[in-house]
Parts: C-alpha cells; structure tokens; sequence
C-alpha cells in the first residue's frame, strides 16, 4: 500500500482539511493543549507566517486523499534557540499505524537537517503513550516531564518533551 502513500508541500487548499484535522483532535483528544477551536481565517495566518519563515508544512496523502499533516517552527523565540524547532505531526482517523507518521517525521528531519537544525523537540501528552513509543523508534529521547503544565476538560496534563539531536 504505500506505493499509494504521498508526502508533498501543503497549499493554501489543505487549510480547510488540516482545520477539521486539528478541532478533531482538540475536541477528541488530549493531543492539541486548547480548548479553542481553529478557525480558518487564524490558520490562513498561521500559513502565511510559517513559509515567510521559512518552515515547512507538509501533507500525507493516501490514495490521494488528505491523511494528515506535519510541521515545525520555533521552539522559543530568543535566538539562542533559533537551530531548535518543536515539531507536530497529525493524522486522521484512520490513517495511523500505516507509516505515514514515520515518512512524515523523515520527511521533516530531512528538511530540517538542510535548513542547518540542529535539534527537534516534541510535546507529547504522557497519556499518549503511542506517540512517545513512535518518537522512541524515530531517536527521540525522553528529556523531560512537565506535571500539570496545562488544565484542559477539568483536568490536569503532564507534557512529555522528546528531543532528537540531528
């Protein structure tokens, strides 16, 4: 199946499925730290912002059908920080345990590593233990655990921080 698997630059045209993509997993999961919902206009912005910065925003497709998504910006704005980035990965119900997480991520390593980065780091829900094992396969190492960092649906959330030295 994964001659049907595609990895491309996102356009201006995916916005309104990586929208749907995110209030999912803001509504659904413990993934995104909101409880506000996207809203095109504020991810028409967020676009524009990230390819004037220079980071990418890259689209997985299965059978050419949207699958989820990947990017990576700043991880803090001071610029001692600036060969460090903090990178999300996305998929659609469906579409996980199939490799396109795997080729995303590569995919991002690999433009990071040309674009001279030096480290990427991930924010993960430590209830999302998949996501932590994945990053594991990938050279992610643990490096850190935020306890009650973020109160979301009434509840408190401890951030797992993963970084991988490239």
């Amino acid at each position: 199946m994964q001659d049907k698997f595609n990895i491309r630059e996102a356009s201006k045209e995916d916005l309104n499925a990586i929208c749907e993509l995110q209030n999912h997993h803001i509504l659904h999961t413990d993934d995104i730290y909101s409880e506000e919902l996207k809203s095109l206009n504020e991810l028409k912005s967020w676009f524009e912002i990230q390819k004037k910065d220079g980071f990418p925003i890259i689209v997985a497709e299965v059978a050419e059908v949207f699958a989820g998504f990947a990017t990576y910006g700043r991880f803090r704005k001071r610029p001692c920080y600036s060969s460090t980035v903090e990178h999300s990965v996305y998929l659609s119900s469906g579409n996980q345990g199939l490799g396109l997480g795997r080729l995303l991520i590569e995919e991002l390593i690999e433009i990071a590593r040309r674009s001279g980065v030096h480290a990427m780091i991930g924010g993960i829900d430590s209830k999302n233990q998949k996501s932590i094992e994945f990053h594991k396969r990938l050279g992610f190492k643990e490096v850190g655990r935020i306890p009650e960092v973020a109160r979301k649906k009434g509840k408190w959330l401890e951030l797992v921080m993963m970084q991988k030295v490239l």
